[in-house]
């Protein structure tokens, strides 16, 4: 049994605004049970923007009761059931604001779709209503938002029964080590037998737009000049490099600010840093974490699942949110980890390739080292040159910052050999940036 609850308030700070409107849903994994829904009169007007997005007005919360006389029937109906919504912190710390003490389990759909649709431009509850053919009449109004978000959560739950046996187990493990609210509920739901209407939600896969871009023959533009040569020809568009690469008649390195939207071609081989690369060892590693936290649990059951699905790995594949973001970091690859990654195998993919193409920085890191692993062709095609000579002179500024940080601590050291404290703190902020 869960609690779906939403609210529709005149503004977004729970200390300074009010709550207009309260719903409350009683539901099992099946069907909904009760109803309540009420609107409140706030102690201010009802702004415009809350009217033009809700359609709740003035005359409508004249006559109505204010918050401190439903309080008590709010915490009747909620009880101590696990409260499920759409971004439920949002109104779970409206209704405490006000005094109604719920210390109940919350459970976060928006949480819920992240782990499972991780392809998702949007998660606003009405864009993936939408996707998902979820009926949404009078939507910003609190009962139906409600109604709407259950139907999102059975959904969900429908896609993780519809999961094959293989992915399913490999599930398990992580949510039972998890603190996310969800696991318990997600291990409930792995144990139940599929049923006829459970189908699996298909991810959005993002298409890249046409542009609409005149090209440049670059070939012909330099036919009468011999390499290496600079090209300061304005109207050129990534496709002219790419076409002027794969015209020359040996293989060609070529070197881009950046490589979204670069088009595909049979003879192209596109190389990312390897921090842009799932590392499958490192990816178990972390699994393997005795605890798993809210942001950990949720990017491992999504990298887990698309780990089994990928071809590529690569990191723009899944939309990463919150701190999912900055665990990414554990889980991908390194420019000298041993192990299984994505990262080599693009590198080996891209090698066969007549162009490969990196990114200025990547190229910049890679011929740093003592033994660089791009391989630099007779032809290297360098775009935006201005880009690459901003990008070298950023790093030696960070460079040389370092070093000149690096010799006062080791002044500080020398000249402060008794004093614990500091030379305790040198030691921390050493262990921290490790």
């Amino acid at each position: 049994m869960y609690i779906g609850l939403d609210l529709e308030t005149t503004g977004l700070n729970p200390k300074t605004d009010h709550i207009i409107e309260v719903a409350i849903i009683l539901f099992d994994d099946e069907k909904i049970i009760e109803e309540w829904t009420t609107l409140v009169r706030p102690p201010i007007q009802v702004p415009a923007f809350t009217t033009h997005l809700t359609g709740i007005t003035n005359d409508m919360v004249k006559d109505a009761p204010l918050f401190k006389d439903v309080l008590e029937t709010v915490r009747e109906k909620v009880k101590d059931l696990p409260i499920m919504g759409h971004f439920i912190f949002f109104d779970v710390n409206f209704l405490n604001e006000n005094r109604t003490g719920l210390p109940n389990v919350q459970l976060d759909s928006c949480q819920l779709a992240q782990a499972f649709m991780p392809k998702e431009a949007s998660y606003s509850l009405e864009v993936l209503a939408q996707k998902l053919k979820i009926p949404q009449p009078g939507a910003h109004r609190a009962i139906n938002d409600v109604r709407a978000n259950i139907e999102l959560m059975w959904k969900l739950c429908a896609h993780v029964r519809a999961l094959s046996n293989e992915e399913k187990e490999t599930l398990k493990p992580i949510l039972k080590k998890s603190q996310w609210a969800w696991a318990p509920v997600l291990l409930n739901i792995l144990d139940q037998a599929i049923r006829p209407e459970d189908t699996l939600i298909q991810n959005t896969e993002n298409a890249n737009p046409s542009t609409g871009e005149t090209h440049t023959n670059l070939k012909k533009l330099t036919q009468e000049t011999e390499p290496p040569f600079l090209c300061e020809e304005g109207s050129h568009t990534t496709q002219d490099l790419m076409d002027y690469a794969l015209a020359q008649e040996e293989s060609s390195l070529l070197v881009l600010p950046y490589l979204q939207n670069l088009p595909s071609h049979p003879d192209l081989g596109v190389l990312k840093h390897p921090n842009q690369y799932l590392d499958e060892e490192r990816l178990e590693r972390f699994i393997e974490r005795e605890v798993l936290d809210t942001g950990s649990t949720m990017l491992a059951l999504k990298a887990s699942l698309w780990q089994k699905q990928t071809v590529r790995g690569e990191k723009t594949e899944i939309r990463l949110v919150k701190d999912e973001g900055s665990l990414w970091y554990d889980i991908c690859c390194q420019e000298d980890d041993a192990g299984r990654s994505f990262y080599k195998k693009a590198q080996e993919n891209a090698f066969q390739k007549k162009v490969i193409a990196v990114s200025q920085l990547h190229f910049l890191k890679d011929r740093s080292r003592k033994e660089p692993a791009l391989p630099v062709p007779h032809n290297v095609i360098v775009s935006q040159l201005e880009e690459l000579v901003r990008t070298v002179e950023s790093a030696w500024h960070i460079r040389l910052s370092e070093s000149r940080f690096l010799s006062d601590v080791e002044r500080l050291q020398k000249e402060n050999p008794k004093h614990k404290e500091i030379l305790d703190r040198v030691d921390l902020f050493f262990c921290i940036n490790s």
